[in-house]
């Protein structure tokens, strides 16, 4: 997961650096020049301390620079990859929820992956179950599609058939 999860916000700054230079310079018009440089060397210092494995710093950093930018895509993403790293499920399923809307495709599957994961975590598997069905219907090649397929299988019986079993006050 460490691999990974370097790997991904590697490439989210490699993203961002590319379509800073598309823009032909005109990313900042409208804006303070101070402000996307401001959170470029905010979320490059969060990479040094992820580097350094002192995820609790990045992600008290994180947190500071969400106040000032509370739904930026990669703010929300390194949120939830260093509470994958601090295995902080709530956490990781609070920021994965806010960022599923905003993404597509293999991002969109990386972050159902993770938000079916934590809910496993906390012991929501009702949710857990729903995100794998969401994730299987829509992302049928993603490469953990497998394990999702799996959860599925497993969690609906589990789910559904103890609700035959309740004694319900209904009945009595």
């Amino acid at each position: 997961r460490k691999k990974r999860g370097r790997a991904k916000m590697a490439k989210r700054k490699k993203k961002k650096k590319n379509q800073k230079r598309g823009s032909g310079g005109r990313a900042n018009q409208g804006r303070s020049s101070s402000g996307p440089r401001s959170l470029e060397k905010q979320m490059a210092q969060v990479g040094r301390l992820y580097e350094k494995e002192a995820y609790e710093e990045a992600f008290k950093l994180l947190l500071t620079i969400k106040q000032r930018y509370p739904r930026h895509p990669m703010v929300l993403s390194a949120l939830a990859d260093v509470a994958i790293e601090m295995k902080n499920w709530q956490q990781v399923a609070i920021y994965s929820e806010q960022l599923y809307p905003m993404e597509s495709g293999d991002e969109r599957a990386t972050t159902l992956n993770n938000l079916m994961n934590a809910y496993m975590e906390v012991i929501l598997p009702s949710l857990a179950w729903k995100t794998a069905g969401v994730l299987v219907a829509d992302h049928p090649d993603f490469h953990s599609i497998e394990h999702a397929k799996h959860l599925a299988q497993q969690l609906k019986p589990a789910l559904f058939e103890s609700f035959s079993q309740l004694d319900l006050l209904s009945e009595r």
